[in-house]
């Protein structure tokens, strides 16, 4: 496999990710205000039919646009919460990373890596501007003279591909898209490719290729801290597959998936802007106002399709 392929593969599949979260995160914040429009007018509906015309609440159901608008209104509410909670898991997870390299007893340290004392055989890369690789004593230990360049190649890799930096970008698209079929997959194919990038620089960087596999078994089974934002040399069963043959990494797997999201985002955005599904009420903060103060016993102008552009009730 080309090291030169796989770079190429990497890079672009990093991009098309972003070009997702962005076109998500764009679209989500283009139609918030129109959405939040029709559910507030929604609202003012539904407020109305259960203090002044109790009469109209069954008919009020039975109507597609405040079916529709109202649930648009809860589904836009939850895509949003998915972002703030994306934040703080985002936040989160930073703060405790780097707790977690303070918390570390270095014990070593030259231009390429620093050495820590643990009692587990563990390695990764960390740092988000200045990503630097950490290697425990222990693994010092237990591997020999090539399996530790090996592993070593494999984190500098790493350090100078910035993939800690690009982990959290791709996390947190992960964090506030919602879920869809193979979600979990479709990140995880990612993560497999920048670990086989990883992988084949490290074997083409030195002249014993095999000792790159040798020391993913010794550390499959060690602990690692559960950390976001370290690139750690960990074993995954599929990664050795594909090093030594039995398994071919297929880059349309994330590719493909990628191109139809946008595509799909691009496409919906499009459609939805040229129709009339989102209503608009240019005085939107009067037809509240008029329905929270104490004079709300009359209809709010909201009712009246000569002061707003949305149906009445009684259409």
């Amino acid at each position: 496999m080309k090291s030169t392929a796989v770079n190429f593969y990497r890079q672009l599949s990093f991009i098309l990710i972003i070009l997702v979260g962005l076109t998500y995160f764009t679209s989500l914040t283009f139609f918030s205000q129109k959405i939040y429009s029709g559910f507030l007018m929604q609202f003012i509906y539904l407020f109305d039919s259960l203090i002044v015309h109790p009469n109209s609440i069954s008919t009020l159901f039975t109507r597609q646009d405040f079916l529709t608008q109202f649930s648009a209104g809860i589904l836009w509410t939850y895509l949003l919460t998915l972002v703030v909670s994306g934040f703080y898991r985002l936040l989160s997870q930073v703060i405790n990373t780097s707790k977690y390299l303070s918390s570390l007893n270095i014990i070593k340290t030259n231009a390429l890596y620093k050495v820590f004392s643990s009692n587990y055989a563990t390695v990764f890369t960390a740092g988000l501007l200045k990503p630097q690789v950490f290697v425990s004593d222990k693994v010092i230990q237990v591997s020999t003279p090539d399996e530790l360049s090996s592993i070593l190649n494999h984190e500098q890799s790493h350090r100078h591909n910035f993939d800690p930096l690009k982990n959290l970008f791709v996390d947190f698209i992960s964090y506030i898209t919602p879920y869809f079929p193979c979600k979990s997959w479709f990140f995880g194919q990612y993560y497999t490719l920048i670990e086989i990038g990883c992988d084949i620089h490290s074997q083409n960087s030195t002249t014993h290729p095999d000792s790159l596999i040798t020391a993913l078994i010794k550390i499959q089974e060690s602990f690692r801290p559960k950390y976001y934002y370290l690139s750690h040399f960990s074993a995954q069963s599929e990664r050795i597959k594909i090093l030594v043959g039995k398994k071919k990494l297929f880059f349309g797997s994330i590719l493909y998936p990628n191109l139809l999201m946008i595509s799909l985002l691009i496409v919906s955005v499009a459609y939805l802007n040229q129709t009339d599904f989102f209503y608009q009420c240019q005085h939107l903060v009067k037809c509240f106002q008029n329905l929270v103060t104490p004079d709300h016993l009359m209809p709010p102008p909201i009712i009246n399709n000569q002061n707003c552009d949305f149906p009445s009730l009684s259409s």
